[in-house]
């Protein structure tokens, strides 16, 4: 980012910027995969008491929470940039950015309802 600011480029400052807000919200949401945040300087790794994916530390939660970030900022981008072209766009990334998180609820949800099946089953095979 210094770099960018050095020589006057707002676009690299902009993505600069994007970069440090990833780590910023990154860091406090990696509990079992978190990394040496500040390797090369720091063998240091911080593990957070939450998870993104991981419902033992609270990834339910924080999973809407990100969907729910995702639609209000493509809801203002909607409104920002009024050509088809960036409304396409808009739509496609907000697609990419919720289709994992979409999937992985439904399988989820799949696998549970699996099981409790398999259980009442189980119970009725051994009562009989």
């Amino acid at each position: 980012m210094a770099y960018a600011l050095w020589q006057a480029r707002p676009t690299l400052v902009t993505f600069a910027k994007a970069g440090l807000l990833h780590l910023a919200c990154n860091i406090p949401l990696h509990n079992e995969d978190a990394r040496r945040q500040f390797w090369p300087v720091s063998d240091w790794v911080f593990r957070s008491p939450f998870s993104y994916y991981d419902s033992h530390g609270y990834g339910h939660i924080i999973g809407l929470l990100e969907i729910a970030l995702c639609l209000v900022f493509a809801v203002f981008l909607w409104r920002r940039f009024p050509e088809r072209l960036a409304k396409a766009l808009i739509v496609g990334a907000l697609v990419l950015e919720m289709a994992p998180s979409v999937i992985s609820r439904l399988m989820c949800t799949k696998t549970k309802t699996h099981a409790r099946r398999r259980a009442r089953l189980d119970s009725r095979v051994g009562a009989a």
